[in-house]
């Protein structure tokens, strides 16, 4: 992200983005994947919820369920504009 992005810029993106995916088209689970030395993407979808499922070639392959998306939304809806 730039250097001139808004705190909590990503976080209101990651949630509208997997709210629709959630919600609009009614999917149960989100399958994503992260390379091992990108630390700081990873920490943001574990602390959002996701888990890690399998680790593979030097990455991260996670999931995230609808429930726990709605959990870490709740948690942190008090960030977001």
């Amino acid at each position: 992200m730039s250097e001139e992005a808004q705190p909590y810029m990503a976080m209101e993106c990651y949630f509208l983005t997997l709210g629709a995916y959630f919600d609009k088209f009614n999917k149960k689970t989100f399958y994503s994947s992260v390379k091992r030395e990108n630390t700081k993407a990873y920490n943001f979808y574990t602390r959002m919820g996701s888990e890690v499922y399998k680790e593979e070639n030097g990455e991260y392959f996670l999931t995230l369920s609808a429930e726990k998306f709605h959990n870490s939304k709740e948690k942190y809806k008090r960030y977001l504009p």
